[in-house]
């Protein structure tokens, strides 16, 4: 019976993953239900975690690790980002829109080039692809 209402707990979760209300965190009170059905706190947070990957549309979230792939070979105000180069890359904002998403980022590089960039992301082929990159104020 305990893994039935676990199973059922755990779907509802998942349910909840694609829609805006779970935001990539796990909700209160399903964090103190699966704690009341006897899982320990890193289950339960490794559970959140995963789920938080998936909660725009069953499509992963796009990382810091994903955009310094993606942005290796683009040119941007007369840089191009070099295979091997330091960047330190922080995500300002994300949205998920359907098979669209925008987001921001602070780029950092070695030779003082800094700035931010605003990246338009698609989801084609079953994977984010890197369609546009506007320059806010890289130089």
């Amino acid at each position: 019976m305990q893994k039935k209402r676990f199973a059922i707990l755990f779907l509802t979760l998942l349910l909840l993953a694609g829609s805006p209300v779970f935001a990539g965190q796990c909700p209160k009170t399903f964090v103190k239900a699966m704690q009341q059905e006897g899982l320990a706190k890193e289950r339960i947070s490794s559970i959140c975690e995963r789920l938080s990957r998936l909660s725009h549309n069953g499509r992963p979230e796009i990382t810091t690790e994903k955009i310094q792939k993606d942005i290796t070979g683009r040119m941007v105000a007369g840089w191009i980002f070099a295979e091997g180069e330091w960047r330190d890359i922080d995500i300002i904002s994300s949205k998920y829109s359907g098979e669209k998403a925008k987001i921001e980022i602070n780029l950092d590089t070695i030779r003082d080039k800094s700035g931010t960039l605003r990246l338009r992301y698609k989801w084609t082929g079953g994977k984010w692809k890197l369609v546009r990159i506007f320059n806010v104020d890289f130089d």
